[in-house]
Parts: C-alpha cells; structure tokens; sequence
C-alpha cells in the first residue's frame, strides 16, 4: 500500500477517521435576538382569543343544565355508596332523607337511625343544580342496615334539559348503579 499524507490545513488520523476540516458552528449575527416580537406575540393572543370564544358560544343554558344533572347523578351514587359504608362501619341504619318541593325532589341529606326511631343528620345537605328534576320510586330515600343491605330497591331520575340519568339502588346487596337513559 502506498503511504498518503493528509495536506497540512486537515486534521489527520489513522484508522479510518475522517480527513475533513471542522467547520465552526454557525453565530448569529450581531444585534440580533431569540425574543418574539410585540406583533407575533399579539397574533396569538388573538387567534386564542377566537378559539376561546367559538368555544364559549357552543355552550347554552341546556349544556349547562345537562352538566348539572350528569355532576348530580354521579355525587348521588356518590353519597348512596358512602351511607352504605357508614352503615357498615357504624352498625347502625343509615338513610338518604330527601327533601321535596311538591313533587320533586330538590336535595337530601345523610342521616342515622337512632334506637327511639328518629333520624340524627350526619352530614350536610346537598341541593341538585338548577334546571333538573329528579324523581325517586318509591317515595322514601333509600336505607341501608349494618350489613350494607339496601332495605328496599330505589330508582331515582335526574333529568336535564335533554339527557336523563338513573340511579338504581339493588336491595338484598345494596349496589349502585348509574345509567344513562
């Protein structure tokens, strides 16, 4: 093989390196800056500012009231699940007392069956959000023993301008369901 010298201006290695000259990375130029400007920055504010607001006009009144009513299902099973465990934890019966106005229902309250037969609130009162009417078969809230065992089966029906949920209460073990209807 024959012996090849590399020219003076180009690093030179063995082994197989590479043989071309480093070229030093780009500077910018003098005077300039990485900043945004005050007109690419306002340029975004306003095409936020038009998402945010195309968005904003796709919700109404009846979005909202079925928002609501979706949010009150939820929490009921919620608060039916945690007289449940009460009940259990306590040994002593535990009740969703509803209020009604006229004949619907417009919040309840968690309450403990005391030994003469009256009721003791254990927890505060909760209302359902405007614009849903709930209803409940049968009438009474449902209650549960220290076993968790529901007394009897509860249907209750939360319903919003266009969307209606249900909450279904099993007797003998208590279960909890919700369902879109």
């Amino acid at each position: 093989m024959a012996n090849v010298t590399a020219p003076r201006s180009l690093p030179f290695t063995c082994c197989g390196a590479s043989l071309a000259r480093r070229i030093p990375a780009r500077q910018p130029a003098q005077g300039t800056r990485g900043a945004y400007t005050l007109l690419e920055l306002l340029a975004v504010v306003v095409v936020l500012g038009l998402i945010a607001a195309a968005a904003v006009g796709s919700f109404r009144p009846e979005t909202f009231g079925d928002l609501g009513a979706h949010t009150d299902a939820r929490r009921l099973a919620l608060d039916v699940i945690q007289t449940r465990r009460r009940a259990i934890a306590t040994g002593e019966n535990h009740l969703l007392a509803l209020q009604f106005s006229g004949p619907d229902v417009v919040g309840y309250t968690v309450e403990r069956r005391l030994g003469g037969g009256g009721t003791e609130a254990v927890d505060s009162f909760r209302r359902f959000s405007d614009r849903v009417t709930v209803g409940i078969s049968p009438v009474a809230g449902p209650e549960f023993d220290f076993e968790g065992a529901a007394l009897a089966s509860s249907t209750i029906t939360i319903t919003g301008p266009h969307r209606t949920w249900q909450v279904t209460i099993t007797q003998a073990t208590g279960a909890v369901a919700v369902v879109e209807l």
